[in-house]
């Protein structure tokens, strides 16, 4: 697992004391020398013994720890959120808090979005928000990790972890997900998370990619239906706009029954990894003299 990109000396980890952000704690020990844990008590039954065993658990990993309680009883879990949040937002200013969510909470999250009708449902790596004094760095850096890999960190590390009984509760929507839909997902195929996720982000992140690099559809068109390509036009795009556009160009070069390794190599072909890679029908994409065209073979 990679080491999230942290410009802080100190991070503050969001530690509810369950699997994922157990897991998150001891990686940030390895991450960065002065870890903080940060518990919210939400005022729920359970909370005062899972705050006692969150406050163990990072004594034990020698980490210091801060906590935070709602005044009253959080009723729902977007007021429990809301009250979180509200204790977060009294981090110093500029501070970078760590955030748990795996890659099955990414699936819940955008399976949710979806069923409220949001039409560009995602939950972001890194973003920031504006918090009482200033500016709060948010990371969630094991988006793309697996609760079982998850699990198994706690077990090496000899940490136990502790379950909100809350997230038994499927008369909450996301919990219905979570214990309905993504157990069906999973059971298709061993890898159906990731696979889903990985086609959803490239497939979503293609126009937000688009309009950040301020590519207008005139200009994605004059590319396209040139008979080759310069490889400075391509050069300052990111790869999914680069395989937007070569998918599109390939396309009108006769190339059929393009598949995503193809584009994957043909980008290394733009980027100056390869200087050919065979296509279908007989063709060949190949580099020469900073040129990308499509040649017979």
């Amino acid at each position: 697992m990679n080491k999230p990109n942290i410009q802080s000396k100190e991070i503050y980890v969001a530690f509810s004391g369950g699997c994922d952000s157990t897991a998150l704690l001891v990686l940030s020990k390895q991450w960065c020398a002065e870890v903080i844990a940060v518990h919210f008590n939400h005022g729920w039954e359970s909370s005062d013994k899972i705050e006692e065993h969150a406050r163990q658990v990072a004594n034990k990993l020698g980490i210091k720890f801060i906590l935070g309680k709602a005044t009253t009883k959080c009723p729902t879990e977007t007021q429990a959120r809301e009250a979180r949040f509200a204790f977060f937002d009294t981090l110093p200013h500029n501070s970078t808090l760590l955030l748990g969510h795996n890659l099955e909470e990414q699936v819940e999250t955008i399976i949710f979005q979806i069923t409220r009708g949001s039409k560009n449902p995602t939950i972001k790596q890194c973003s920031t928000r504006k918090s009482q004094n200033g500016t709060l760095n948010l990371i969630r850096p094991l988006l793309s990790t697996p609760k079982d890999q998850l699990k198994q960190i706690c077990i090496d590390a000899q940490v136990d972890w502790l379950e909100d009984p809350t997230n038994n509760n499927t008369d909450i929507a996301r919990n219905k997900i979570r214990h309905t839909i993504i157990p069906v997902i999973k059971g298709l195929n061993a890898n159906g998370l990731e696979h889903w996720i990985q086609h959803f982000n490239d497939s979503e992140s293609e126009s937000e990619e688009i309009f950040r690099e301020q590519l207008s559809e005139q200009e994605v068109s004059n590319i396209v239906e040139a008979t080759s390509i310069p490889c400075s036009t391509l050069d300052s795009l990111s790869n999914t706009s680069v395989a937007k556009i070569l998918k599109k160009w390939l396309t009108l070069q006769g190339v059929q029954a393009l598949e995503d390794h193809h584009i994957k190599r043909c980008i290394e072909v733009a980027r100056g990894a390869r200087k050919a890679w065979p296509l279908p029908n007989n063709l060949e994409l190949r580099r020469s003299k900073q040129m990308l065209a499509v040649k017979q073979i």
